[in-house]
């Protein structure tokens, strides 16, 4: 009888280890699934995020667009304005994605900004060429600097900024 009870013991502690263990591999199985369930969720998540930075940066910075910088205007013919520009810089591709414009010596322009035509009139005051859109959105100061760098403002103290214009340097196409 004890050997029966002993037997009966014995028989009892492994169905209960035997149930323990599987217990434990289906929790370590839920566990793992779930882990790699996670470093999945997280590896979609991390190839959906655009990275802004990123797409803005060319390298290419003007200091006279930094904030604060001092721009000092020269005198220029009309004629240095004529032509097609464009700005290339970092904060040019943040705030616009693409600036392209052209400059015609009959006093009308016309241009492809943030992915839009506009055409309108220019006329010089002073040292700057102001233009206008026909539409009245586009509303930009251009003047040349000492250093030879033609820089587009735009006033910005209606936006609520702490400067009165963002500053852009554009380039001259070939």
């Amino acid at each position: 009888m004890k050997n029966k009870k002993y037997m009966i013991f014995i028989i009892a502690l492994i169905a209960m280890l035997a149930a323990a263990s599987m217990a434990f591999v289906s929790c370590s199985k839920d566990k793992a699934d779930n882990t790699a369930d996670t470093e999945t969720a997280a590896e979609e998540e991390e190839e959906n995020v655009v990275d802004t930075n990123e797409s803005f940066e060319n390298g290419i910075v003007f200091d006279e667009e930094e904030e604060g910088a001092d721009i000092v205007k020269v005198e220029a013919p009309d004629e240095d304005f004529f032509g097609s520009w464009e700005a290339t810089s970092d904060m040019a591709n943040y705030l616009y994605g693409n600036f392209d414009i052209t400059i015609n010596d009959d006093g009308t322009w016309k241009g492809n900004i943030t992915e839009t035509d506009f055409t309108g009139k220019w006329t010089k005051e002073g040292k700057d060429l102001h233009v206008v859109s026909d539409d009245g959105d586009i509303d930009l100061t251009f003047a040349f600097t000492e250093s030879g760098s033609l820089v587009m403002q735009r006033d910005v103290s209606d936006e609520g900024g702490d400067e009165d214009f963002v500053n852009t340097v554009l380039t001259k196409k070939e």
